[in-house]
């Protein structure tokens, strides 16, 4: 387990991860995630689904909605926990609940084990090589989908409004790093796209859910090249 991990199973886990939904739930953020989730899950839609990490099941509800069924992989076991907590309320036997790591897919599943990958919420936490491992990981499997959240400096923005953005994560990270919490990464949106490309996906779509002077969210649906 690498250091970015353990800090983020740090992060949410104890009274973190019983907090989590409460904390954001009421967030326009939150709801803007739910709401583009829901689109895209129209759009594709999957029968079985991948998501890591899982976190405390904040897509229950759009998942029972499309009746698929779901590979739940969190590393941190009390966010899994508050999940499992939930899953009583829906159809337990659709989701099979699985700790690990999102770096180690391709030793976990099999090849093939559901046509679509959905993380959100991570590859803001993790630097360019580690998104590219996440990357290498899903290509492995041969997903069709992706559905990826992260932060970008979007591609249409000048280079003054990027240095502007590049400056406030520098000042958002210092606080961070006083704070004892994981540092942020912010990725250049052309080059995820780049990335996305040399591992065989384009983009459908991207649709964007906040924005701070450090960063701007986005989620993209991304398809396998035939």
């Amino acid at each position: 387990m690498g250091s970015t991990e353990k800090n983020l199973i740090n992060a949410y886990s104890g009274k973190r991860a019983q907090q989590y939904d409460q904390v954001r739930s009421n967030k326009p953020r939150w709801k803007q995630e739910q709401a583009i989730m829901t689109s895209f899950l129209d759009a594709v839609p999957p029968t079985k689904v991948v998501d890591c990490p899982f976190g405390t099941g904040r897509w229950f509800e759009a998942y029972e909605a499309h009746g698929m069924f779901v590979i739940a992989v969190d590393l941190s076991q009390d966010m899994l926990n508050e999940a499992k907590q939930k899953v009583t309320a829906f159809k337990p036997g659709r989701y099979d609940f699985r700790r690990g790591s999102i770096f180690d897919l391709s030793t976990m599943l099999d090849k093939h084990c559901a046509d679509t990958f959905v993380c959100i919420r991570f590859l803001n936490w993790i630097n360019r090589e580690e998104v590219s491992k996440v990357l290498s990981e899903a290509r492995k499997i041969d997903f069709r989908y992706l559905i990826l959240g992260i932060s970008v400096y979007p591609q249409e923005e000048g280079a003054v409004r990027q240095i502007s953005r590049k400056l406030a994560l520098v000042k958002r990270n210092r606080r961070n790093r006083k704070l004892g919490t994981p540092i942020e990464y912010v990725h250049e949106e052309k080059g995820f796209e780049k990335e996305l490309q040399s591992f065989g996906y384009r983009v459908c779509e991207r649709k964007e859910t906040f924005r701070l002077a450090s960063r701007v969210n986005k989620i993209f649906l991304c398809q396998k090249v035939e």
